[in-house]
């Protein structure tokens, strides 16, 4: 099975990579003068991925808007890219069931992320 929405990606108050990340998302770490995010959504949009979503924490919003606004194209035009905020405290499992009525699975192989 692949998932048609795959994305996850967050930042916690433990993160091994303080102080990098004092107040700046995981996600949007430079790592090749380019975000980390970057690279993840490139590999879905290569393997055929239409539908993603990026779920972040709400004191991140800004600044995933911003990067989506001014820095990221879609190397497809029919990607779409929701965003998704939760609340800081929220548990892995948790955001799961929040956005469960958003996941699709496409099952054409046995590949999920």
């Amino acid at each position: 099975m692949q998932a048609e929405q795959p994305s996850k990606q967050r930042s916690c108050k433990f993160d091994s990579l303080h102080p990098a990340t004092d107040g700046y998302p995981l996600a949007l770490l430079p790592i090749g003068n380019k975000p980390l995010l970057t690279y993840q959504l490139d590999y879905l949009e290569r393997n055929s991925i239409s539908k993603i979503i990026v779920v972040i924490e709400k004191r991140f919003m800004a600044k995933l808007d911003k990067y989506f606004n001014s820095y990221y194209r879609p190397l497809n035009q029919t990607t779409e890219i929701e965003l998704v905020a939760i609340s800081d405290e929220e548990e892995s499992g948790n955001v799961l069931k929040m956005i469960k009525d958003r996941i699709t699975v496409r099952r054409k192989e046995s590949h999920l992320f």
